[in-house]
C-alpha cells in the first residue's frame, strides 16, 4: 500500500513534534496506549492508560509528516527480522525508524505508516498483545492512534 493511506490523533489539532501524554487506540471501554521500555532493544507494548510520553512527526498545513517516533530518548523502530514488531532503538537515521504520520482531521486520529515497509503500527488485535506490530494498513480501529 502506498504511503498515502488515509488515517488520523485525538486532541485539539494535528499531531506535532511536542510530547503527547499518550498514543492510544480506543477499544470499547479501554484505551490501549503505547508503552516504551527505557532501554534499546526492548519491544514496544500496548497497556491500559497511561502510556509513555511520545514525540512524533508533525503534520503541517495538511501535509503528512515524516520522521521519527520517540520516547525515553530512543526511536521506535520496525524490527522486521524479529517478526515485524516495534522496538525501541538508539536513533541512527535508519529507514526502519522513519514513520509517516497521516492525520485525519475529521476523525481526529492518526495512523503511523513505516517508510521502510509501507505497513502500519498496530496495537491490536488483542491476541497479539502486549507487543506492538506493523501490519498491512486498513481501516480498523487498532491503527487509529490518539491521545486517549
Amino acid at each position: 500500500m502506498a504511503l498515502s493511506v488515509i488515517v488520523g490523533v485525538v486532541g485539539a489539532g494535528p499531531a506535532s513534534a511536542a510530547p503527547s501524554p499518550n498514543l492510544c487506540i480506543r477499544d470499547t471501554n479501554v484505551s490501549w496506549c503505547l508503552w516504551a521500555p527505557s532501554y534499546a532493544g526492548g519491544n514496544v507494548e500496548v497497556r491500559p492508560e497511561p502510556g509513555s510520553a511520545w514525540t512524533y512527526p508533525a503534520v503541517n498545513n495538511g501535509n503528512n509528516g515524516f520522521g521519527t517516533i520517540m520516547a525515553n530518548g530512543l526511536c521506535l523502530q520496525l524490527n522486521h527480522d524479529g517478526g515485524d514488531v516495534a522496538r525501541m532503538a538508539t536513533c541512527n537515521g535508519d529507514l526502519a525508524e522513519i514513520w509517516q504520520n497521516v492525520y485525519d482531521a475529521a476523525d481526529r486520529r492518526t495512523w503511523f505508516e513505516s517508510a521502510w515497509a509501507n505497513r502500519c503500527l498496530s496495537g491490536l488485535p488483542v491476541t497479539m498483545l502486549p507487543n506492538v506490530f506493523v501490519q498491512a494498513c486498513d481501516s480498523f480501529y487498532w491503527f487509529d492512534w490518539g491521545s486517549s
